[in-house]
């Protein structure tokens, strides 16, 4: 061997395969899909249980804020964006529960969708007319 490298060898059937140029084997794609799944699930394990005790902690915070604080509108303000970033972080965890089920009910996760900015568009509303109400009333003509 002298002056030429040695070829590499390949241990596994799936490195051989796709050296060779041939296409992968039935048994071959099935272990790399099943691989690829596991490691998606378990991405999305450490996900969810990541974001899960973060929306509920966003939105005990939040109520505690904005109660503690009822008077001051700007803390009562914090408050509710945290409780509405705390309801969209549940949303988005409750989300990827329901995409893993094998019963993918698209329609039940559009409604959850609908129920959780309903939630939050009530809180934008509540801090609008708060905001209004802390203006005092409109002066009418002079």
């Amino acid at each position: 061997m002298s002056g030429q490298a040695a070829p590499l060898r390949h241990f596994s059937s799936q490195s051989s395969a796709l050296h060779h140029g041939s296409q992968p084997r039935p048994e071959v794609l099935k272990k790399w899909y099943d691989n690829a799944m596991r490691f998606n699930r378990s991405g999305q394990d450490a996900r969810i249980s990541q974001l899960a005790p973060t929306g509920a902690l966003l939105m005990l915070i939040g109520g505690i804020v904005g109660f503690a604080f009822k008077n001051d509108f700007t803390a009562r303000s914090v408050g509710a964006v945290l409780m509405m970033l705390g309801w969209l972080t549940c949303g988005v965890v409750l989300n990827m529960v329901l995409r893993r089920q094998a019963a993918r009910s698209t329609a039940f996760r559009i409604f959850i969708w609908i129920l959780l900015l309903a939630i939050v568009g009530f809180q934008i509303m509540s801090l609008w007319f708060g905001w209004l109400a802390q203006r005092g009333p409109a002066s009418s003509g002079s």
